[in-house]
């Protein structure tokens, strides 16, 4: 058994889907495609079964797979204010 492996298209960091398999039945799995939301760049990506791979307890198949970062809390996550607006004065 492993875990199905995506990567950030944004990024190029490798990623768990969180789908266990092992590699035969990934092999017979139809061609699909998904959606899934990545930890690197927070973002959802589409992927299809061409794009992903199995990471066996082993070792990986492809060289840089890493764990993602650890999500800030919520509230540090938030965008900045945009700066105030400057009010135009008629020149006259």
């Amino acid at each position: 058994m492993g875990t199905l492996m995506v990567r950030c298209p944004r990024t190029g960091a490798d990623f768990p889907s969180g789908i266990e398999t092992d590699r035969l039945s990934f092999e017979l799995t139809p061609a699909f495609t998904a959606t899934i939301r990545c930890p690197w760049c927070a973002e959802d990506h589409v992927w299809s079964k061409i794009d992903a791979w199995i990471c066996e307890a082993d070792g990986m198949t492809q060289p840089n797979a890493v764990s993602p970062p650890a999500r800030p809390p919520a509230a540090s996550r938030s965008l900045p204010s945009p700066a105030p607006r400057r009010s135009r004065r008629a020149s006259g």
